[in-house]
């Protein structure tokens, strides 16, 4: 397996530039290792709703949940410091 395809598969098949733009519309400001509460536009497509999902994941190590609702997703996660017991 070559750099690539390895980083392809660590990855989800996004790039981290991908992933770092995803998680940027969910990460909580001004500390991304707080707890995650946002919500998404309703016309937030399943696909990129994916991504970030994959993306919270990726960067903070907490599992995501989405909630949707007719004029929006609701997206919350634990964070990175409940990930790492913090």
């Amino acid at each position: 397996m070559c750099h690539s395809d390895f980083a392809a598969k660590l990855l989800g098949g996004y790039s981290e530039k991908e992933l770092a733009a995803a998680f940027n519309k969910v990460a909580p400001k001004p500390n991304w290792k707080a707890a995650v509460a946002a919500v998404l536009p309703a016309e937030t497509s399943p696909r990129e709703i994916k991504k970030i999902v994959f993306a919270i994941s990726f960067y903070t190590g907490s599992e995501a949940t989405v909630r949707s609702y007719p004029n929006g997703h609701v997206v919350t996660a634990p964070g990175y410091y409940a990930a790492v017991g913090a």
